[in-house]
């Protein structure tokens, strides 16, 4: 479950921080991918991904980047994100950006 923690970016975490301002699957999207790249997730050699294109299989990301992804937005956003749902169901950026809004938006409400 998501958990508001003290933000890096808006110390402490309010209803003005930046992770509560995401509204929609584009924004949290675009900002995963800004997440990533600040991060080297994506193999290099092979660009930036698609945003609906499977990370797994088209070699944009390979087993440590995936490990590595996973703890990036575990971090940033106190979400427990498994490694086997990442393989298993959440493999494009599209997917993992609603599977986080989701989540965001359930714990805010709950």
């Amino acid at each position: 479950l998501y958990k508001a923690r003290n933000c890096i970016k808006c110390k402490p975490v309010n209803e003005g921080c930046h992770k509560f301002l995401i509204k929609s699957v584009d924004e949290m999207t675009a900002y995963l991918f800004t997440l990533c790249e600040e991060h080297g997730v994506f193999v290099i050699d092979n660009g930036i991904p698609d945003e609906n294109e499977d990370l797994i299989f088209s070699g944009r990301i390979n087993s440590m980047g995936l490990v590595y992804m996973q703890s990036v937005i575990e971090n940033e956003f106190s979400i427990e994100l498994p490694v086997a749902m990442l393989i298993a169901e959440l493999r494009t950026i599209h997917s993992i950006a609603a599977y986080l809004l989701e989540s965001i938006s359930t714990a805010q409400s709950s």
